[in-house]
């Protein structure tokens, strides 16, 4: 007979003889647990014990369990161990892998122990790629799993075009390297260098889209005068180099998305055109012109003549844009719709009589809006820095424009003309806005005090 069951059967004989009698040789915790032994309240055992199966037994790692910090139970000692290998590790899933330096279990200790899907390991856990740094493939997908080589053709400034331009032999020509892809092989990478030359992008049925990685590598063309890159198919470029000072440097008419590119020249845009996290040097011409949509967020403009000129039924949107150096106007808006909001604009009309910021059209500029946002022109003090265009809550002068919660005094930048255009901590531009982007230009945080700052910068 076990144990147990003495047990109830002692407790029966003792209750029927002397009524609410309780066996106090048991330990229980919870009502049905102790109810069972006609004992109204928890019955725990003493310091150093611990209750099981009703028996207070001493307390170990047995009775106790682990930490992940010492996750191996000495039965011996009683005591919690670091691990000594992966065995040790298996009773959680989120942390399968023994660090053998720390005895602890933990997600990963290299990329080798993370999956397809979360291939980079940081921090002793596994998670999807973010750059396209994170993958030895040189391609991190949308998906946050690293492209696999199978899917890419790779491009050197040595390379010869011959298919499948593969990582041990890469073609030479990004138009050479586009004949190669189709169905999931949709990426071309590119290796460090300077290159010479210009490519057509369209799409077809086995090809809707495709992304360029470009790894720091720069595309330049000597004899390009009609355009470098004419694209006409969903393109992605990212981390690339392009520079064409004799021609535009890009022909878009498709969706296109530009992440953290460095432009030298003109990008002519009659599709739909995305820029994040970029630099245009306008090198003494117009950065943009846009006759389609274009979005531009956390990216600078120097240079040249304007950073923007937008025409017919187009629509322009900034956000934590920097436009500076320019010798006429900053974006000057024929027609068309959009917002240029949290950005600053300052040094424009430098070698010109205009000096405004921002330009609409007298007949179409109540469709572009200029919110908490700093327009700074004092080059020409007679003439407001945005002309036509709806301005709300920002600070535009040094001419008042009137308009709601609109302000004109200096914005204190911190020096302008070095082209740093922080603001300063007493800057009359601090803790304006209500609502706004959630990071700043420089990718930190917004707001950092009691509302949101206007222009590109967030004061930390």
């Amino acid at each position: 007979m076990s144990l147990r069951l003495s047990r109830l059967l002692l407790i029966a004989v003792v209750v029927s003889a002397c009524g609410t009698k309780t066996n106090s040789d048991v330990c229980c915790i919870g009502a049905a647990d102790c109810g069972q032994f006609g004992l109204e309240g928890d019955r725990p055992c003493g310091d150093g014990f611990t209750c099981v199966n009703n028996d207070c037994v001493v307390t170990s790692c047995e009775t106790e369990g682990c930490p992940l910090e010492q996750p191996v139970c000495n039965v011996v000692s009683g005591q919690c161990e670091g691990c000594a290998g992966p065995d040790d590790c298996t009773a959680n899933t989120a942390t399968p892998v023994c660090n053998i330096e720390s005895g602890v279990c933990v997600g990963c200790v290299t990329n080798m122990d993370c999956s397809d899907t979360t291939p980079i390991c940081d921090d002793m856990q596994c998670r999807g790629c973010t750059d396209d740094v994170d993958c030895d493939s040189g391609a991190c997908g949308d998906d946050g799993s690293c492209v696999a080589e199978a899917n890419i053709a790779y491009v050197s400034r040595t390379g010869i075009d011959a298919a499948p331009c593969s990582r041990q032999a890469p073609c030479g020509q990004l138009q050479f390297a586009r004949t190669t892809l189709g169905g999931e092989r949709r990426h071309i990478v590119m290796f460090p260098g300077d290159y010479d030359q210009g490519a057509g992008f369209s799409g077809s049925a086995d090809l809707p889209s495709m992304v360029v990685h470009g790894g720091g590598a720069t595309l330049a063309c000597s004899n390009c005068d009609d355009g470098m890159l004419n694209v006409s198919m969903e393109l992605e470029i990212r981390h690339l180099g392009l520079a064409n000072t004799n021609g535009i440097v890009m022909f878009a008419s498709s969706t296109v998305a530009l992440r953290d590119v460095r432009v030298r020249g003109r990008i002519s845009n009659v599709g739909d055109l995305t820029i994040d996290d970029s630099h245009v040097d306008c090198a003494n011409n117009l950065g943009i012109d846009n006759s389609g949509t274009l979005t531009v967020r956390r990216t600078e403009f120097v240079g040249g003549t304007s950073a923007i000129a937008a025409a017919g039924a187009s629509l322009t949107n900034l956000e934590n844009v920097l436009i500076h150096g320019m010798s006429d106007v900053g974006i000057n808006i024929l027609s068309g719709a959009g917002t240029v909001s949290f950005s600053t604009i300052t040094n424009v009309g430098n070698s010109a009589v205009d000096a405004r910021g921002v330009r609409c059209t007298e007949t179409g500029g109540s469709r572009f809006r200029v919110q908490s946002s700093i327009i700074w022109a004092p080059q020409e003090p007679a003439l407001p820095a945005v002309s036509y265009c709806r301005v709300e809550g920002s600070l535009a002068g040094p001419i008042q424009i009137v308009g709601d919660g609109n302000i004109s005094s200096d914005p204190q930048l911190v020096n302008a003309a070095a082209g740093d255009l922080h603001i300063s901590a007493t800057s009359p531009a601090k803790d304006q806005a209500p609502q706004g982007p959630a990071i700043d230009f420089d990718g930190a945080p917004r707001p950092a005090g009691a509302a949101f700052d206007l222009g590109a910068y967030e004061t930390q």
